[in-house]
């Protein structure tokens, strides 16, 4: 065990309208943790950690990341073709198109 072992860590996530949520963190025998984060709308969440130290042993630190959480577009494809690529002039040209959505495998 290790002077990293099993300490709280303080966790404040801001989302991107704003609303604020705290939560606690410990970390791991190594000093690490993880957290999972919902993104429930588009934009930038703000995640800050704080660990307070243990008084003349340990300082305190921060940490602070960003994350983007963008929405996810359905994929389209949209083909094109002409009978002819070269016709004279004045001719009229029928251009036939089809436009799909490329749906992902479930």
């Amino acid at each position: 065990m290790t002077w990293i072992a099993f300490k709280p860590v303080k966790l404040t996530i801001v989302a991107p309208d704003g609303f604020t949520v705290e939560q606690e963190a410990t970390t791991n025998n190594i000093g690490e943790f993880t957290v999972d984060i919902g993104t429930h709308k588009k934009g930038n969440y703000t995640i800050y950690a704080h660990y307070l130290g243990v008084e003349e042993m340990l300082q305190p630190s921060e940490a602070t990341v960003i994350i983007l959480a963008v929405e996810e577009l359905t994929e389209t494809k949209l083909e094109m073709t002409a009978p002819e690529t070269v016709v004279p002039v004045g001719t009229n040209v029928v251009v036939s198109a089809k436009l799909t959505v490329e749906f992902p495998p479930v």
